[in-house]
């Protein structure tokens, strides 16, 4: 294809070096109708200036030449293009120089002048192209099955992860099925359908792991939750939150327990001086978040029947499935049930 310049770029490309003019010009006569790209180099600097241009698949140069030998040029080029594939041409014909130069330089082959440009230069530039090409498609094979591999560890720690996720799951559905075994003989109608109300919405749900959220989210969340409810619709909000920070924890399970929890309250009884406290503290490098309910005007908690049982079946799930803790309290005129989680901190 003769000589170019500037950044063209072929499937394949030859760059001779020689300070020697007249052999520059015969070998750009004798390549010009070849298939690669030819470039031609005077000097060992300008070979360098080539190649940081264009991708050059085989340089072929001679080894005595002023200012930058061809040794020193190869050694550089081993170095900077290593998959380069490296030819020399030399009037060299002792064996230690010869040899010498195919060790320092990792040389393809070795020509000595004067050479036949058929049988002995085109031929080996023709293996040198074919050497080069399969170097280059054993990179990009061993490039692409790097990247398939690493797919593969994806999808394997996905796997791992939703394993020990599924695994997590069947251990929660062990308790409960326990829970339910455990209580079959013991309650009533009643707390039998608060209890299969409260792990029916768990097992649709069957929330997620451990998550990493800010603390202002949660508490955004909490409270759309409570104004949605058309039975707290009218009820007061109060947020104390003293930690700005992230968290980790379950985000689904903490919802899911609020959601049940605005279900057990029998807000048709309670419904005059009822508020809701959101508050979130931190003790001990934990974060603990409360969700209370109050009652200002209530006459007693435990004097009604489907809420003791509610509570006591709230307080089963909660410290045995939910990981949380439930409480209700009573206090002068001011009663109470609450949530409590523990929550790790985390730094962005």
């Amino acid at each position: 294809m003769g000589n170019v310049s500037g950044n063209e770029q072929s499937i394949s490309s030859v760059l001779f070096v020689d300070d020697e003019a007249n052999i520059l010009s015969s070998i750009r006569r004798a390549v010009i109708d070849e298939e690669y790209v030819a470039y031609f180099a005077g000097s060992g600097l300008e070979a360098l200036s080539i190649m940081e241009k264009n991708e050059i698949s085989v340089i072929v140069t001679d080894m005595r030449m002023p200012g930058m030998d061809g040794l020193q040029l190869l050694k550089i080029v081993k170095e900077k293009y290593p998959n380069t594939v490296k030819i020399v041409l030399s009037g060299y014909t002792q064996l230690s120089q010869v040899l010498a130069t195919v060790n320092q330089a990792d040389i393809f082959n070795f020509i000595a002048k004067p050479w036949d440009m058929e049988t002995e230069l085109k031929y080996v530039i023709d293996k040198a192209l074919e050497h080069y090409q399969l170097k280059k498609n054993e990179a990009q094979l061993k490039e692409k099955l790097e990247i398939r591999n690493m797919a593969y560890q994806n999808v394997l720690k996905k796997m791992e992860v939703n394993a020990n996720h599924r695994e997590g799951q069947l251990q929660h559905i062990r308790k409960i099925n326990k829970l339910l075994l455990e209580s079959i003989e013991r309650i009533d109608d009643n707390e039998s359908k608060f209890l299969a109300m409260l792990l029916n919405d768990y097992i649709e749900k069957l929330p997620g792991g451990t998550d990493e959220f800010s603390v202002d989210k949660l508490v955004e969340a909490l409270k759309v939750l409570v104004t949605a409810d058309p039975l707290y619709s009218s009820a007061t909000c109060k947020v104390e939150n003293a930690c700005q920070g992230g968290v980790q924890g379950n985000y689904d399970l903490i919802q899911l327990a609020v959601v049940s929890l605005l279900k057990i309250v029998p807000v048709h009884h309670y419904g005059k001086g009822l508020y809701i406290q959101i508050s979130v503290k931190e003790k001990e490098a934990k974060v603990v978040l409360d969700f209370a309910i109050f009652f200002l005007d209530a006459d007693g908690i435990y004097k009604d029947q489907y809420s003791q049982h509610s509570y006591q079946t709230m307080e089963k799930v909660m410290s045995e499935i939910m990981g949380g803790k439930f409480t209700a309290l009573r206090k002068d005129e001011k009663q109470s049930i609450q949530l409590e989680f523990i929550l790790e901190k985390y730094q962005h």
